[in-house]
Parts: structure tokens; C-alpha cells; sequence
């Protein structure tokens, strides 16, 4: 992992020069502690994509990686060390008999600061579901509005990904929304930060509000009373490094992760939600209890 890390480190420092602005309206002492405090906090982040092969016993027998010959260096041998020492619990048909499967992957790697100094890499989030529009036993989007970009968070070159939780109701329209977390690729004192997240969530929010569904018709969550989804939104002044400089190799991704919340209509004496939202690719809708998933990983992510 030696050069993937080199990378991070290059990363991190660029991230810190460029977004230095938004400290700017602070004292010098206090934006310099603000600099200390989240550079303990910035993670370096990569998104994979592909399909794992799971035996009729869970153990995982194929790992196959999308865009494999532009993962950075080390990454690939260290997902694919990883998965494959995964245990799932085996897919079973009606009867009860378990059977070998092939599902979509997601993978959220994580690179983030180690005591030493160092960093430190993980896989924080996985997912084996994918948006699937035609898929009837799922929600799948009818209409939709493109949220609009806060002025003021142009202005500052504020960029941020909002991961909104929505509460979609029989008729297909939006019952409730709240923000999930929010992270940024900016930084600042807290009550800068807050004020950021705020801001790039309200205007999700908004939009969002006017959106509408299509709900299952098919399978068992067909009957259901309302539906929770959650649905990635990427603020962006510009294209990512992968498109904008035509690069060959898949580039991390710096941000301050934003606190998770409990959306309104869980049931806070129920189990938390540990799942990592930043895991979902942009542009989908996803259930919050999916049926279409025939496996379910039972080893504890964060492996290094």
C-alpha cells in the first residue's frame, strides 16, 4: 500500500492549500487549532465497484473489480486479499437450500490519519445491491428536479455530498425527507462546517420535496404503508480529477465527514443504522430494506 498511501499524503496537503479560504473569517490562532483539529479528522476516500461470487457455504470463491487497471497501486491486492476472507451467509431458495450466487459489489475505501502520523487504510462501507430503474419490486424514480446550487456555496467554492433519507409514501410522492450526513470537501471551525452541511442539505431537501416515486407493485415490501430510500446528491463546481484530467489511475477523494443522524421516523429504540451512506453511487434511489440482496456479509468491516 506503500505508493496508494504516498498518494494520499499528496492528496491531503493539495486538499489543505486549496481550501484554506474557508477560514479565513477567523482569527488566525483559532483557524490554526480549526487546521490541526481536522487534519484529524480528513479521510481519503475510493469508491470500487464490481460483482463477488459467494459459494452455496458463503465463503466468497471470485472477486472481480470494475475499472481494475486504473485502481492505484496496492489497492487492488489489498480488496481483493480483504474480500476474499469474507464469510457471508449463504443464499437459500424457497425451500431453504442454499445456493452459490453472483451479486454487485460496492466498496467504500477509507485512508485515514493513524496515531503515528501514517495512514491507514480500510474498507468502511460495502454494498451488494444496485439501482435498478426497471426493477418493480423496488422504488424507482418518476420525476425528479436537479437541486439547486446555494449561491452562497458557489461564491465560497463549496463542495459537499449530501446523503438524504426520504420517506416515500403509496401515492409515489414524498412523505418526509432529512439529511442522513453530510460531508465536505471544505473545511473550517465547527460552526463554520455546521453552517456549510446546512446549507447543501436545505437545498436537497427542497428539491427532493417535489420529487416523485415509483413504488413496488411486485414482491413482499409491495404492501407496504411507505417505503425509506436514500438517495446520494453530489454538489459540484466542477468535474471530478478522474474526468477533468483524464487521469488513468481512479484518484482518492478528501472530505470532512459529517456526524450521522437518526432520520425522524426510525425508531431510536430500535437497532442503529451502522451502514455506511457513502458507499451508494450518485444518481440512484436505494430501499432502506431491499429484498433484492440474496446475501448478507457477516465479517465485521474496518479490516486494515
Amino acid at each position: 500500500m506503500t505508493k496508494g498511501i504516498c498518494l494520499v499524503h499528496r492528496i491531503f496537503l493539495a486538499f489543505l492549500l486549496a481550501l484554506a479560504l474557508v477560514t479565513a473569517s477567523v482569527p488566525r490562532a483559532e483557524a490554526a487549532a480549526t487546521a490541526r483539529a481536522v487534519k484529524k479528522t480528513i479521510e481519503h476516500s475510493l469508491r470500487l465497484d464490481g460483482t463477488v461470487a459467494v459459494t452455496a457455504e458463503g465463503q466468497v470463491e471470485d472477486v472481480v473489480l470494475k475499472d481494475a487497471g486504473r485502481i492505484p497501486p496496492g489497492v487492488e491486492a489489498f480488496v481483493q486479499d480483504a474480500v476474499r476472507r469474507w464469510q457471508f451467509e449463504p443464499a437459500r431458495d424457497a425451500e431453504g437450500h442454499a445456493f452459490s450466487v453472483r451479486a454487485p459489489m460496492s466498496l467504500r475505501l477509507v485512508a485515514g490519519q493513524a496515531e503515528d502520523g501514517g495512514h491507514v487504510v480500510s474498507i468502511r462501507g460495502a454494498s451488494f445491491t444496485e439501482y435498478d430503474p426497471d426493477d418493480l419490486s423496488s422504488v424507482a424514480y418518476l420525476d425528479m428536479v436537479v437541486p439547486r446550487y446555494p449561491d452562497r456555496a458557489v461564491r465560497a467554492r463549496i463542495e459537499g455530498d449530501a446523503y438524504m433519507g426520504v420517506k416515500v409514501g403509496r401515492d409515489g410522492r414524498v412523505e418526509d425527507v432529512a439529511t442522513r450526513q453530510v460531508n465536505l470537501h471544505a473545511y473550517g471551525t465547527e460552526r463554520v462546517m455546521e453552517k456549510w452541511r446546512g446549507l447543501l442539505a436545505a437545498a436537497a431537501a427542497k428539491a427532493i420535496r417535489e420529487w416523485t416515486f415509483r413504488v413496488p407493485t411486485e414482491g413482499p415490501l409491495a404492501g407496504e404503508s411507505y417505503w425509506q430510500v436514500m438517495v446520494p446528491i453530489a454538489f459540484r463546481l466542477r468535474e471530478s480529477p478522474d474526468e477533468s484530467s483524464g487521469s488513468a489511475t481512479l484518484l482518492w477523494t478528501t472530505y470532512v465527514p459529517g456526524p450521522k443522524h437518526q432520520l425522524p421516523w426510525e425508531d431510536p429504540s430500535g437497532p442503529s443504522d451502522s451502514s455506511s451512506p457513502d458507499v451508494l453511487a450518485e444518481g440512484g434511489v436505494y430501499m432502506r430494506h431491499d429484498v433484492r440482496p440474496r446475501i448478507r456479509l457477516l465479517t465485521p468491516l474496518g479490516e486494515r
